[in-house]
């Protein structure tokens, strides 16, 4: 596949919700363009090593967002994994709705590298994800958040921005 005159490469990547797909490309450093979640993928393709440990911000084609949303990346990515934020959080720190920082999330381009699963409702129930609401759980849990019977995150894991 090419990207202009850049070769994109597919790196395979094992996570708690099944294989997750990472699309890059070389520049002066590796450029993540999009992270394919399981089971959206043609399986005929040809898998190359991504070449960092721990994806940076700086390793994210940002350039394909709009600067609301990379407002809003930038600050989802900055939620450590055993805890989460609500929309309205966010919302308020960036000075816009709840519905547009649902919005700027249902598009990244990077999911669990920029963790959108991170974000819940302000009641502490789930809310959307691009995967599944299965799989926005199922990341949860593995970060160690715990869910009462109704499926609501314990308050005490929501960090207000």
């Amino acid at each position: 596949m090419l990207q202009g005159h850049l070769q994109t490469r597919i790196t395979p990547k094992k996570t708690p919700i099944g294989t997750i797909h990472i699309l890059w490309h070389m520049e002066d450093r590796p450029v993540i363009s999009k992270v394919i979640l399981p089971g959206n993928l043609n399986r005929r393709i040809k898998f190359t090593s991504l070449p960092i440990e721990r994806v940076k911000m700086e390793n994210l084609a940002l350039d394909l967002c709009s600067n609301f949303q990379r407002k809003v990346l930038d600050a989802v990515y900055r939620i450590p994994a055993g805890f989460v934020s609500t929309y309205a959080c966010i919302a308020k720190k960036l000075s816009t709705s709840p519905r547009s920082i649902g919005r700027a999330l249902a598009t990244n381009p990077f999911p669990i590298i920029v963790p959108c699963h991170r974000i819940v409702k302000s009641d502490g129930s789930l809310g959307g994800y691009q995967g599944s609401s299965w799989m926005k759980k199922r990341l949860l849990e593995t970060e160690g958040i715990k869910f009462n019977e109704n499926n609501i995150i314990d308050k005490n894991r929501i960090i207000r921005m």
